[in-house]
């Protein structure tokens, strides 16, 4: 998980800092194939909770990744048209939740 995050967080200030298509295009492959790092924690949140109990949470958590992107949406959409300052500001919260994961043992209990 650490590093599918950590190739994320580069691939994602790749897109933002190199102002090239072919840069961009191998930043977002990148960041799609570095997409596992979700269903590691799709499967540690799973051995948490009780089975009878895992549908709501995978819905829950699928509800909260569309609400972010909806959000991102009608932002773009109504209020700015400049992306720049939002996603910088994304990727450095992603850049410094992987960089305290580096530190904290590799369980579920304190990655939830």
């Amino acid at each position: 998980m650490a590093v599918f995050g950590t190739l994320h967080c580069i691939a994602q200030f790749a897109i933002i800092f190199i102002p090239n298509y072919y840069v961009r295009l191998a930043g977002f492959a990148v960041m799609g194939a570095c997409q596992l790092k979700n269903s590691v924690c799709y499967m540690w949140l799973f051995g948490l909770i009780q089975r009878k109990h895992t549908s709501v949470c995978c819905g829950l958590l699928n509800a909260w990744d569309t609400l972010t992107l909806t959000v991102l949406t009608v932002y773009f959409l109504y209020f700015s048209k400049n992306w720049f300052p939002l996603i910088l500001a994304t990727t450095a919260l992603g850049f410094l939740g992987n960089t305290i994961m580096m530190f904290i043992p590799d369980c579920p209990a304190w990655l939830l």
